[in-house]
C-alpha cells in the first residue's frame, strides 16, 4: 500500500530534455508555474492549489504568532532567559579590561579590528561575563542585528522580538517542507505535509521560545532542498549553496556535523539513480519497472558507478564535495568567529576556551559529567524513551505513529526499490532520531530536524494507504484480484513529483481534494498544551 515516487522526476539532462519528452518533468520547478497550456481547468486547479498553500500557510503563523508575549516578560525558559542575557551583554567593539578594581569597557573601533579577535571582541560572551557558552552564534549575531535596529526605532522588548524571529524561522521552516515534498513527491502529500507540520505541536511550541532550534530546522531544510539540486545537476554552484548553507548550519549547532552523510548520499545518488525513462516502455511498463529496480540489481549499481568513473562524472562529484567542505569551513569560520582564535580571518587555530566549552558539552551527554538537570534521564531507555516521547507529545500519536510508519516504509521502498528520493528523506529522518534519541540528554527538542522529514513520510504513508484502500475496495467491486506489486506500480503515479504535462488531483476535483485533506488531517492530530 506504499505509495511510490517517479524515479523520473530529476533528469541530468538540462531543462531542454524536458521539451523533449513531454512526460519528463522540469527540474527545479516544484513551485514553479507551468507554462500556460490554454486550459482554464488547469489554470483554476493551480490558482486553488496555491490559495490551499497559502491558507495552510497563514495557520502556521496564527499559530506560531499568537500569544508570542505568553509569559508575560518573566522569561520562564531558562536556556531562553540565558540567550536574552547574552544578547543584552555582548556589544561591537574592543574589550578593555579595567584598572584598579573597574570593570571592563568597550571602546568602538571598525568590525575588522575586533570581530575575528577571539581575545577582545566585545561581540564573544566570553569577553563579557559568560565564560561557557556552547551555542551558536550565527543567530545569535542576527538577532543582535534585527534587535538592534528595533531599538534604534524605540522598541526595546527584546524578547517578544526574539521569539517572533523564531516564529518567522518557523514559518519558513513550513514553507521549505511543502517545498521539498511538493518536489519530491507531488501535490497531495505536499498539502498534507503542510497540514501536518502547522498544527505540530512541538514546532508551534518552540516558535513560542527564543532558542535556536526553529533557526536550525529552518537551515537543515534549505540545505536539504539545494542537496537535491546536487541530485539533480550537481552543477558547482549546487555544492557551493550546501556549504555556505552546511557552514550556517553548524553555526547554528555544531552537532549538525551530522548532515554530512546526507550530502555524500545526495552525490552518490546523482551518480546512480535512474532518471530518464526506458526508450520504448509505455506508461504502464515505466511504472512496473520503477518498483522492480533496487538492492536486488545491485550489479546495474555497480555498472552505473563505473560509467560514472569512465565519464567523468565520478571525480566531478568528488570535486564537489570538497568544495562543498572548503565553503562551509570559510563561513563557519566568519559566522562562528570565536570557535578561531585570531585574530585575523586568516588565522585559523582553534580557540582553546571554545575547545573546552565544547568537551564540557560532549561529557555531559556522555554522563561523564554530571549536571543535576541531566538526573532526569537516569535509567531511561535509548532511543525508545525519546521516541515515545516524540510519537505522544510532539507530534500526537496519529500523526507519530503514521510519521514512524512511513520512515520505516520508506526505508525498505528504498533499499529493496531503489527509489532515492523516499531514500534521501528517510536516511535523514533516521539518522537524526537515532542519534540523538541515544544521548544521555533526551530532550525532546533535539530531535526536532527530523520532525518535518517523518511528517513528510508520514503524509507520504497516509496518502499511499488511502489510495490503496480505495483501490482495493473498486477491485472488489469488479471481482478482481488485486496484487501488491500492481497497487505498489499503479500507485507510482499518485505520488510521483509534479510534471507539466500532469497538473491537478487525478481522484478528486480541487475543491473536494482541499476539504478532504483538511477533514482527514485535522481529525487525527492531538494538541497538548505543556504548562
Amino acid at each position: 500500500f506504499l505509495a511510490e515516487p517517479d524515479d523520473t522526476s530529476f533528469p541530468r539532462d538540462s531543462v531542454s530534455a524536458a521539451t523533449e519528452d513531454s512526460n519528463t518533468p522540469v527540474p527545479n520547478d516544484a513551485l514553479r508555474l507551468a507554462p500556460s497550456t490554454g486550459n482554464r481547468d488547469v489554470s483554476a486547479s493551480r490558482r486553488l492549489e496555491y490559495t490551499a498553500f497559502a491558507l495552510i500557510l497563514a495557520l502556521a503563523a496564527a499559530l506560531r504568532l499568537t500569544g508570542v508575549n505568553w509569559d508575560n516578560g518573566s522569561q520562564l525558559h531558562p536556556d531562553e532567559r540565558f540567550l536574552f542575557m547574552v544578547e543584552g551583554a555582548i556589544r561591537p567593539g574592543l574589550v578593555i579590561p579595567g584598572s584598579n578594581g573597574a570593570g571592563d569597557s568597550t571602546r568602538e573601533a571598525p568590525i575588522w579590528q575586533y570581530y575575528f579577535d577571539s581575545a577582545r571582541s566585545g561581540l564573544n560572551p566570553h569577553n563579557v561575563g559568560y565564560g561557557f557558552f556552547v551555542y551558536g552564534t550565527f543567530p545569535l549575531f542576527a538577532a543582535k542585528i534585527v534587535i538592534a535596529w528595533l531599538q534604534s526605532l524605540g522598541i526595546d522588548r527584546i524578547h517578544v522580538v526574539g521569539r517572533t524571529l523564531s516564529a518567522l524561522s518557523d514559518i519558513g521552516s513550513v514553507w521549505l517542507t511543502v517545498a521539498i515534498s511538493r518536489r519530491l513527491f507531488g501535490t497531495r502529500i505536499a498539502l498534507l505535509s503542510a497540514v501536518f507540520m502547522a498544527t505540530c505541536v512541538l514546532h508551534i511550541q518552540q516558535a513560542h521560545f527564543f532558542v535556536f532550534d526553529s533557526f536550525l530546522v529552518t537551515l537543515v531544510l534549505a540545505t536539504f532542498w539545494y542537496c537535491l539540486d546536487i541530485v539533480a545537476f550537481s552543477r558547482w554552484t549546487d555544492f557551493a549553496k550546501v556549504g555556505v548553507l552546511l557552514g550556517l548550519t553548524l553555526a547554528t549547532k555544531l552537532s549538525m556535523v551530522l548532515f554530512l552523510p546526507v550530502i555524500a548520499l545526495a552525490g552518490m545518488t546523482h551518480l546512480v539513480a535512474s532518471n530518464s525513462r526506458t526508450p520504448g516502455c509505455n506508461e504502464s511498463e515505466q511504472k512496473l519497472r520503477a518498483v522492480t529496480t533496487g538492492i536486488a540489481n545491485i550489479d546495474q549499481v555497480i555498472a552505473r558507478i563505473i560509467t560514472a568513473w569512465d565519464d567523468g562524472r565520478f571525480a566531478t562529484v568528488v570535486a564537489g564535495g570538497l568544495l562543498v567542505g572548503l565553503v562551509a569551513i570559510a563561513t563557519f569560520r566568519v559566522a562562528q568567529p570565536y570557535a578561531f582564535a585570531g585574530p585575523t580571518v586568516l588565522d585559523l587555530r582553534l580557540n582553546g576556551r571554545w575547545l573546552d566549552n565544547i568537551d564540557y558539552q560532549a561529557k555531559s551527554q556522555s554522563g561523564e559529567v554530571d549536571l543535576p538537570p541531566s538526573i532526569q534521564w537516569a535509567n531511561t531507555t535509548p532511543v525508545l524513551f525519546p521516541i515515545r516521547h516524540m510519537v505522544v507529545w510532539g507530534l500526537g500519536i496519529p500523526l507519530g505513529v503514521a510519521g514512524l510508519v512511513g520512515v520505516v516504509g520508506a526505508s525498505w521502498m528504498a533499499v529493496t526499490r531503489g527509489h532515492w528520493q523516499l531514500g534521501l528523506v528517510a536516511f535523514w529522518a533516521a539518522l537524526c532520531l537515532l542519534y540523538f534519541s541515544s544521548v544521555l540528554n533526551k530532550t525532546m527538542r533535539y530531535l526536532l530536524p527530523a520532525y518535518p522529514f517523518v511528517m513528510i513520510l508520514g503524509a507520504w504513508a497516509v496518502v499511499g494507504f488511502v489510495d490503496f484502500a480505495r483501490r482495493l475496495r473498486e477491485a472488489n467491486s469488479s471481482q478482481r484480484s488485486l496484487s501488491m506489486n500492481d497497487a505498489i506500480a499503479d500507485l507510482s503515479a499518485e505520488s510521483e513529483a509534479w510534471q507539466p504535462s500532469s497538473v491537478g488531483w487525478s481522484e478528486y476535483p480541487p475543491h473536494l481534494a482541499v476539504a478532504k485533506l483538511y477533514e482527514e488531517a485535522l481529525r487525527s492530530l492531538i494538541v497538548a498544551v505543556e504548562l
